[in-house]
């Protein structure tokens, strides 16, 4: 693969102490060798998206800070002040007059770039949504994570109007 996110060497120093876990959404499977994992992080991993603007894996909960400051093509968006997301440049002054996004408060938590609702902060909060509870989210139940129900709290809310993604 030409962009990968974590490669299999950065995870572990050899195959004998892997454990065959994606460390992003924990699903474990023998199949997760170094191409199965890149396989599972380009095509089915609930926490991560491909980067249509410069091909890069992404986690999801990272989407929009990529878009802006890391993406080869960040020159294309602009930050709305209002709802903190990435909104293509030649979409934004469309975005802004339409009033559709909801402010969002990042001191307490994030905003979804997939359905728009408002994150509580921390890793298992974005694991919990991204695989149970993201409508927008068209990896969520692709694999055997049935078994990995987390418990936090569901979303507080956010807007479907028009966002950067």
């Amino acid at each position: 693969l030409t962009a990968s996110l974590v490669s299999f060497s950065q995870l572990q120093g050899n195959e004998a102490e892997f454990d065959k876990t994606c460390v992003f959404c924990r699903e474990k499977r023998e199949e997760f060798t170094e191409a199965g994992l890149e396989l599972h992080y380009l095509s089915h991993c609930p926490m991560l998206r491909q980067c249509s603007y410069c091909n890069q894996v992404v986690e999801i909960a990272q989407w929009n800070s990529h878009r802006l400051t890391d993406c080869e093509s960040r020159s294309q968006f602009r930050e709305c002040q209002r709802c903190r997301e990435a909104i293509l440049t030649q979409d934004f002054d469309q975005h802004i007059q339409a009033l559709l996004c909801s402010v969002s408060d990042q001191s307490i938590s994030s905003r979804c770039p997939l359905c728009h609702s408002d994150i509580p902060s921390g890793d298992e909060s974005w694991r919990f949504h991204l695989m149970n509870t993201c409508s927008k989210n068209s990896r969520r139940g692709n694999g055997s994570n049935a078994d990995i129900q987390a418990t936090q709290p569901i979303t507080t809310g956010g807007s479907e109007g028009e966002g950067g993604g």
